[in-house]
C-alpha cells in the first residue's frame, strides 16, 4: 500500500505523524527493547502502524502485536492519532486475513473473557497464587511451558502469592 492508498482509507489519520518520536520514548514495550529491535525503518507504536500499511500485513503482522495497547502513545502525541486503536484494527485485520493461527486466536478469546469477568480473573489469579507458592516450594515452574509452544524455554518466575487487584484492594481499605 502507497500513502495515497492510505490517504483514501481507514487508517489516514497515521500520515497526520511529525516524527517527534513522543510514542516511541512513552512506549513500554520500545522503552524495553529499543526503537529498532524490529528491523523496520519506521520505529515505536507508529511504526507498528503505518509499516504494515506501507509494506503489507502479511509480511509486517508482528508489529501489531508488539504493543501493550496502555495508550500512553495516544496520550502524547502532538497530533492525537489513535495509536491504540489502530493497532488493534490491524491485529483485526490479520485475523481477517487468516494470519492468526486457530491456537492464537482462541488464546486471545479466552483472555479477553478472563479479563472481562473480575469474578473468573480473581479465580485464575487465586489459582496462579498458589502454583507460585507450590514452585516456591521446589516444584518445577516448567510444566505449562509446553502448553505455550515454548520448548526448552527458562523457568518462569513465581506469580506474587497475593495478586495485585488483592493488594490494591485491601491498601484501599476495600473488604470484598
Amino acid at each position: 500500500m502507497r500513502r495515497s492508498a492510505i490517504l483514501e482509507g481507514k487508517y489516514r489519520e497515521v500520515l497526520k505523524c511529525v516524527p517527534v518520536r513522543a510514542c516511541l520514548n512513552s512506549c513500554p514495550v520500545y522503552q524495553s527493547v529499543g526503537g529498532h529491535a524490529y528491523g523496520w525503518v519506521y520505529s515505536g507504536p507508529i511504526g507498528a502502524v503505518l509499516t504494515p500499511l506501507l509494506v503489507g500485513l502479511p509480511e509486517a503482522a508482528a508489529l501489531p502485536d508488539a504493543s501493550t495497547l496502555c495508550g500512553a502513545c495516544a496520550d502524547v502525541c502532538p497530533v492525537k492519532i489513535p495509536l491504540p486503536e489502530f493497532l488493534l484494527e490491524l491485529r483485526s485485520d490479520a485475523r481477517d486475513q487468516g494470519l492468526k493461527t486457530p491456537g492464537e486466536i482462541a488464546a486471545m478469546k479466552g483472555y479477553a473473557g478472563v479479563m472481562r469477568r473480575a469474578g473468573l480473573l480473581e479465580a485464575v489469579e487465586r489459582i496462579a497464587g498458589c502454583w507460585g507458592s507450590s514452585s516456591r516450594r521446589g516444584r518445577d515452574r516448567r510444566s505449562a511451558v509446553p502448553l505455550l509452544g515454548m520448548d526448552g524455554a527458562p523457568r518462569l518466575p513465581a506469580p506474587a502469592a497475593l495478586p495485585f487487584r488483592k493488594r490494591w484492594k485491601i491498601k484501599r481499605g476495600v473488604t470484598r
